[in-house]
């Protein structure tokens, strides 16, 4: 997989994120211009040469480049500080306030967003044509209560599961660095509710989330015939789901992939499941131990079974 080199749109926060830096470096630039053209030579150039640089680590980071991730956090942080000394020695107002902010959570959300962990799960997404239509392979555990998860955590299940090393990726790390470490096998980062899983066969994605997992709760449990899932669904306070992202063999079908999701997901199960959730089918399982043991056993025809869900089952925003 290799970086793309047209001029990509890197999605959602990330474009998002891009732009406000973007925004930043033009507002600096301009205003540097101005002053530097007016009485306050220095502060103009003081400007510049703050916000040239900071507009083209944007464009970098629209880009997907992972090398303007620690140089624009630190330019965000460097504003940050001078308008900490603003509010110390001119007093406070929303005005500054308001740009501190800004300034502070740009910082931040670029150093979570351009991470080279997120960033590699955005290589090669598969969104073309047929792809961005295929149905969603994913297998989801319905739980009673929110679960903790790291990376860490989450590379010792995968192990577990589908056998081999896996290793938890540091923020700075690229998973490309691990192919020249002997002995590793896939990789493990992120962090909840959104982790990523490379595996020899394949990228995956791991959700953790502290809420019920469909919209509208209530009116699925009261519209449900079944006792037991109008029970999971009035219970349910958090979920797990392994989704199938794109996998190393072009040609290789995505149903396929469910066995592998099935003992991963086996591995995450615990007391506090309630039920098996498949998105593609809208099919709903009850838990118990028989399920846990065909999940392990990985035999697709036992898994994609169920009761159907009335109701559409996105996940809840």
């Amino acid at each position: 997989m290799a970086w793309p080199t047209r001029f990509p749109y890197p999605g959602a926060e990330r474009a998002l994120t891009a732009g406000v830096v973007i925004a930043f470096g033009l507002c600096l630039g301009w205003l540097g211009w101005r002053f530097w053209w007016g009485a306050l030579g220095l502060a103009g150039w003081l400007l510049l040469l703050v916000g040239v640089p900071l507009t083209g680590l944007g464009v970098a980071l629209w880009c997907r480049r992972t090398w303007a991730r620690w140089p624009s956090v630190a330019l965000l942080l460097l504003l940050a500080s001078g308008q900490c000394w603003g509010l110390a020695t001119k007093g406070m107002t929303s005005g500054r306030v308001t740009i501190l902010a800004g300034f502070l959570m740009s910082a931040w959300f670029v150093y979570r967003e351009f991470s080279p962990t997120a960033l590699a799960a955005l290589e090669d997404p598969g969104t073309s044509g047929s792809e961005a239509n295929r149905p969603l392979i994913s297998l989801v555990l319905l739980l009673r209560k929110p679960r903790h998860l790291e990376a860490g955590m989450l590379a010792r299940y995968c192990e577990a599961a589908w056998g081999g090393v896996f290793k938890a990726l540091r923020d700075d790390q690229h998973p490309r660095s691990i192919a020249a470490e002997p002995g590793v096998d896939g990789w493990v980062g992120g962090r909840s509710p959104f982790l990523f899983v490379g595996s020899p066969t394949g990228v995956f994605l791991v959700h953790n989330h502290d809420r019920p997992y469909f919209d509208e709760t209530n009116a699925l449990a009261e519209g449900a015939s079944d006792l037991q899932m109008r029970q999971a669904l009035d219970e349910n306070r958090g979920w797990l789901a392994v989704d199938f992202m794109h996998g190393e063999n072009p040609a290789a079908d995505p149903v396929s992939f469910y066995p592998q999701l099935a003992r991963l997901i086996a591995e995450l199960a615990g007391p506090d499941c309630q039920a098996l959730f498949q998105p593609e089918q809208s099919r709903f399982n009850h838990w118990d131990e028989t399920l846990e043991a065909r999940l392990r056993a990985g035999t697709l025809a036992e898994i994609l079974v169920g009761r159907p869900v009335d109701r559409a089952a996105d996940p809840s925003p």
